[in-house]
């Protein structure tokens, strides 16, 4: 069982404002990860970007996710 492909892509949620020390957020921008293995199952996870805490944008979690994407491809994802 290998990796054969992944999904990767961009999304925004509209929420309820909310307020902490940094900032106020109305949306949270995320991106979605779908990992295909090659006897047909997949798994998925999901990258939640929060810049006023971590410095993490949507745009640096989907960059490193397809740099990660690169690196997994073809391998046994118990090996990872």
């Amino acid at each position: 069982m290998t990796i054969t492909h992944t999904d990767i892509w961009k999304f925004s949620i509209p929420m309820h404002p909310f307020t902490i020390a940094t900032g106020t957020m109305t949306f949270a921008q995320n991106t979605f990860i779908r990992i295909h293995l090659s006897d047909g199952t997949y798994g998925v996870g999901e990258c939640s970007a929060f810049p006023m805490i971590t410095g993490e944008t949507q745009a640096t979690c989907f960059e490193m996710a397809k740099d990660f994407a690169r690196l997994w491809n073809g391998k046994d994802p118990l090996d990872i």
